[in-house]
């Protein structure tokens, strides 16, 4: 699925868990849901996720960033830290560096939980009640609708590569996958349109 629906998906879950939690609406909840909805793409070297991230948009380019970048985050937390958090998040961008799009940790459910685990870390630290949850309603958001593509997913990776898939779905980038997609962002953006006034 594009980055464009991961998005729209993502901000219309927001604003209905919003309503549902009878929550004020945040403009800073909102991006944050957003970039966690992008977020399991960061495993491709050429998506809106890695966009900003990566300095070179390879395989090899991404592996080698996300590598050196989880030694440093083991490395900062062995010298200045000691939180088991930042090791999980250490060894998270590791793992993404060895992992092919679709193939791997982001895709899955424990790398959602790992991802959930740093969350949880920082909004504890940081008092912010309800940040374990907004990051679950964007990335959770992007595995669900990711279920309704043909490629699948490994969500018990690395236990298993098994792929699961919905009992609907289609092909990314084809004319139909376009369409659907193409009527999922609209549906989005009237309910966003129809109810953001009344949260």
């Amino acid at each position: 699925m594009r980055g464009i629906t991961h998005a729209g998906v993502g901000a219309t879950a927001y604003i209905a868990a919003s309503g549902l939690m009878q929550r004020d609406f945040s403009i800073f909840e909102l991006v944050f849901v957003v970039g966690a909805s992008l977020l399991p793409d960061i495993d491709h070297p050429k998506s809106k996720a890695s966009k900003y991230v990566l300095p070179v948009k390879s395989k090899e380019g991404k592996r080698a960033f996300f590598v050196c970048l989880g030694i440093a985050v083991l490395l900062f937390d062995y010298l200045y830290v000691g939180e088991n958090a930042l090791k999980a998040l250490g060894a998270l961008l590791i793992m993404i560096g060895f992992t092919s799009h679709r193939n791997g940790i982001t895709h899955s459910l424990v790398g959602m939980m790992l991802f959930m685990f740093v969350v949880h870390y920082t909004g504890t630290k940081y008092e912010y009640k309800y940040l374990t949850q907004l990051f679950a309603i964007g990335y959770g958001s992007h595995l669900f609708t990711d279920s309704f593509t043909k490629a699948g997913l490994p969500l018990f990776y690395p236990i298993t590569k098994k792929k699961f898939k919905g009992i609907i779905t289609y092909r990314v980038g084809s004319k139909v996958g376009d369409f659907i997609e193409m009527v999922i962002l609209l549906l989005c953006v009237v309910y966003i349109i129809y109810t953001l006034p009344t949260i």
